[in-house]
């Protein structure tokens, strides 16, 4: 009898080890904050050169990584990096990331987490605008 009971608290041991290790447990506890999705709400072209856009916060997000591409081009080319608490960039043109005038540019922003090294989604279509052609 003292056999069995013996045998009987060894497999209640064995099985409280399996799921006290499963891997839900495991992964709900080192799960790492991914910032939301960045919602695009606005892009215009103020001046021959410069393009401003505009988007609204995400949750945890830290900072905001803020991407352009030519229209048509496959590749995003990574434009500026601001603070979590901005919600517009105003890209200006520079001779590393040129804005050139009458060319239609899209642009797109992604949540990003400097504690946990985390990005979010992004819009992959981006918004897209002319840049307005300089003054005669």
């Amino acid at each position: 009898m003292k056999r069995k009971l013996k045998n009987i608290l060894a497999m209640l041991l064995a099985v409280m080890l399996i799921f006290s290790a499963t891997p839900a447990t495991a992964s709900a506890a080192g799960r790492k904050p991914t910032p939301g999705k960045v919602t695009l709400t606005q892009i215009s072209s103020p001046a021959y050169n410069k393009i401003n856009i505009k988007w609204n916060r995400t949750s945890n997000a830290t900072h905001y990584k803020i991407y352009y591409k030519k229209a048509g081009a496959g590749q995003w080319t990574s434009l500026a990096t601001v603070s979590g608490s901005a919600t517009s960039y105003t890209h200006t043109s520079s001779k590393s990331r040129p804005v050139t005038p009458g060319q239609k540019y899209t642009y797109t922003v992604r949540g990003y987490n400097s504690r946990y090294k985390t990005y979010g989604s992004y819009d992959s279509r981006g918004l897209t605008t002319y840049t307005k052609p300089a003054t005669v």
